[in-house]
């Protein structure tokens, strides 16, 4: 399962597009403006708008025990309950492998 791409590409994309900055020292909003991302992926990281930004907010919620707030997003969203938990545990397989992948790549390369 880690290997494959997790089920809502968009999804997993905003996920990702939301820490961009992260990686460097640049605000989101000129990362993001340097990739152009669609505009509603680019809503969705900088200002949480749009299905994909109530997405990412209720993964934020799941991350950080805001129950309510992942019921709420998930009723509207569509997602049930028991489904919710096993597509999180995917989501993190995927992005494990692909940080090892990584860091297998880096030291391959010598850096």
């Amino acid at each position: 399962a880690a290997e494959r791409m997790p089920r809502d590409l968009e999804g997993c994309l905003v996920g990702l597009g939301s820490l961009l900055d992260a990686l460097g020292d640049e605000p989101l909003a000129a990362v993001l403006a340097r990739i152009r991302p669609s505009p509603a992926l680019a809503a969705a990281c900088l200002r949480g708008e749009g299905r994909l930004g109530q997405m990412l907010d209720m993964v934020r919620a799941y991350e950080h025990g805001e129950w309510a707030v992942v019921r709420e997003n998930s009723a509207e969203l569509g997602i049930g309950g028991a489904t919710l938990g096993p597509l999180y545990l995917e989501s993190l397989a995927w992005s494990r492998g692909l940080v090892q992948r990584a860091g297998t790549a880096k030291a391959t390369a010598g850096w």
